[in-house]
């Protein structure tokens, strides 16, 4: 078989092949199974956030804030990069503009 040969045989359509709904069926049970994964998931994030809320006390869990935002409300290089992302968000719209 030639290089041409071969190329025309690849471009060629496919034969559709009788499945009996088979491929649709599949597909439909791929989808179903996507959609209740997604729920599991969303189940276990709320009962994990309500176990928190039920046995860590407020103060606990406050307290990595309170230090994260102090520290970096007292920053110098946290300000500078917050007035960089500002003045390239400003930039970038009066170019868009």
């Amino acid at each position: 078989m030639t290089e041409q040969e071969f190329e025309a045989l690849l471009k060629r359509p496919l034969v559709e092949v009788a499945d009996q709904g088979f491929s649709r069926g599949i597909t439909a049970r791929i989808e179903r199974q996507a959609r209740v994964g997604i729920w599991v998931d969303w189940a276990a994030v709320f009962v994990t956030f309500v176990l928190i809320v039920l046995f860590v006390p407020l103060g606990r869990l406050a307290a990595p804030f309170e230090v994260i935002g102090i520290g970096l409300g007292l920053s110098l290089p946290f300000a500078i990069a917050c007035a960089a992302l500002a003045l390239t968000q400003a930039g970038l719209r009066w170019v868009a503009d």
